[in-house]
């Protein structure tokens, strides 16, 4: 069971069609990737994108690895 089946699942009971909804909760590889070839050609890396796209500092990048990278 993917992670939007339960959302399409709920929209068809109540009388919608799934195959409508499901490209806005949809996580299409394709979709991924073109948003990851973006994000490289626009900051060069993952660290330039949290710090020049989001302006996040090394102490909040250093929070995201230790609450979302294993091993960090």
């Amino acid at each position: 069971m993917t992670v939007e089946q339960p959302l399409l699942d709920r929209f068809k009971a109540l009388g919608g069609d799934p195959e409508v909804l499901r490209p806005a909760v949809a996580v299409a590889p394709e979709y991924l990737e073109a948003a990851l070839d973006e994000m490289y050609k626009t900051f060069g890396s993952i660290e330039g994108y949290f710090s020049e796209g989001l302006g996040l500092d090394e102490a909040a990048q250093q929070s995201l690895r230790s609450a979302f990278v294993e091993g960090a």
